[in-house]
């Protein structure tokens, strides 16, 4: 896929309508993509007028639906001069395209599930759907691909004769649909998707509600070692095994297992923490009665929040020893999120409280946090220069004018941009 301008607008200087025409003509000008006109929601109802529509927002306008969508920005403009309000769709198989739309926590389970059988599914475009779901565009495979409603818990695909709902029309919720700030379209190439994901769908053979075996003879590599210890250990609490053991489970298997081990304070904690959870459950205390979007917020609390000159948030937090600095709306900082809530819950957040707590955290690196340049592989601070190296450890080079050397504690503030290849450490 070429790089071009993103359809995403500016909606602080631009009318609703005016808009989702730019946007509706600049997804076929920059990415040929087919767009389709539907209606829109005005007042949160939708603009076909059907008090019991069950669609709002999400149906065509047209008479022949996804098969009138279009390439031509004349037929395009045309369109939205007729329906200035209407919502934006693009027809997936036409635009060399298919989508995994996961919706809400039902969706992100099951692909939890499915990526640990079977593998993380990789890096592509991504759209935050207005409802608290999201979207994954990968291409489209010769043979095309089907649709299919629900094919796991809370997974559909929408392929050849389908399409999607595209930023930045309005849910009915009166959300904007948006693409994930580190995947936008014309930034982060379509991935082909893993040859195991359409075959499951094509076949239709995944097993609702089915979830992997704990594998205890497996390594758990950095990134997974707090949110797999949590899991081993609470689940030897359920089957009443006292504490003292348990912390010796953990600790074994931190030895063996963990690549490389975490620290034994660290274990200790996690093993301490579950345990007062379990004991707090037998004597019926009572739960934590915040909502999930108020434990995410405050899960937050150790991470650093600012915002950029041009008003993007973002959030510096430690992972497993060295810190990640990711926009709030990225993947990144979601997963970190999610892992800490995680390890508290031992249960992933609803995908509606996680937008929830993103926005206020967005909002807080805006009023609360300060305002810092962040850079793309190379900086210069106190007359020094850095050079991202972009490994797992997030190391960077710094020069001086005596030499050079590997830090882990940078002074400026990285980004990660998709794509993005670790360089070799000098010798």
């Amino acid at each position: 896929m070429q790089t071009h301008t993103n359809p995403t607008l500016t909606h602080s200087t631009t009318s609703h309508s005016t808009a989702q025409a730019k946007a509706a003509l600049a997804y076929a000008k920059s990415f040929g993509w087919h767009v389709l006109p539907l209606h829109g929601v005005n007042g949160g109802s939708c603009t076909c007028s059907n008090p019991a529509c069950d669609r709002q927002g999400k149906h065509p306008r047209t008479q022949n639906g996804v098969k009138d969508a279009s390439a031509d920005p004349a037929i395009i403009a045309g369109w939205w001069a007729r329906w200035p309000d209407a919502n934006i769709g693009i027809a997936a198989g036409a635009s060399g395209f298919w989508v995994l739309d996961v919706d809400g926590e039902a969706g992100e389970e099951s692909l939890k599930e499915l990526e640990a059988k079977q593998g993380k599914l990789p890096d592509t475009v991504e759209q935050l759907t207005g409802g608290g779901g999201r979207h994954m565009l990968f291409k489209r495979p010769a043979a095309g691909m089907p649709n299919k409603v629900k094919f796991a818990p809370g997974l559909d695909s929408r392929g050849d004769d389908g399409y999607i709902v595209v930023a930045p029309s309005i849910h009915k919720s009166g959300r904007r649909y948006e693409w994930e700030v580190s995947s936008r379209p014309g930034e982060v190439t379509l991935a082909d998707a893993p040859e195991w994901l359409p075959n499951m769908i094509k076949s239709n053979h995944i097993a609702a509600g089915t979830k992997p075996a704990q594998d205890w003879t497996a390594d758990i590599p950095e990134g997974q070692r707090n949110a797999k210890l949590t899991s081993r250990a609470g689940f030897l609490f359920a089957q009443k095994m006292p504490a003292a053991e348990v912390m010796t489970m953990m600790w074994i298997t931190n030895v063996n297992h963990c690549k490389p081990p975490l620290p034994e304070a660290e274990v200790a904690a996690i093993v301490a923490s579950i345990g007062k959870r379990e004991a707090a459950k037998e004597q019926g205390e009572t739960e934590d009665k915040r909502t999930q979007a108020q434990i995410l917020i405050a899960l937050a609390a150790g991470a650093e929040l600012f915002h950029t000159p041009d008003e993007n948030g973002y959030a510096t937090f430690n992972v497993d020893g060295h810190k990640e600095t990711w926009p709030i709306r990225s993947g990144g900082f979601r997963r970190w999120l999610v892992r800490q809530f995680y390890e508290v819950q031992s249960k992933p957040p609803g995908a509606q409280a996680l937008q929830d707590a993103l926005s206020v955290l967005e909002a807080q690196a805006h009023y609360d946090g300060r305002g810092l340049p962040v850079f793309t592989r190379l900086a210069g601070a106190d007359g020094r220069i850095y050079i991202d190296i972009c490994n797992d450890a997030w190391e960077a080079v710094e020069v001086t004018p005596s030499g050079w050397r590997v830090v882990s504690d940078v002074p400026v503030k990285f980004r990660r941009a998709k794509g993005m290849l670790p360089l070799p450490i000098p010798e």
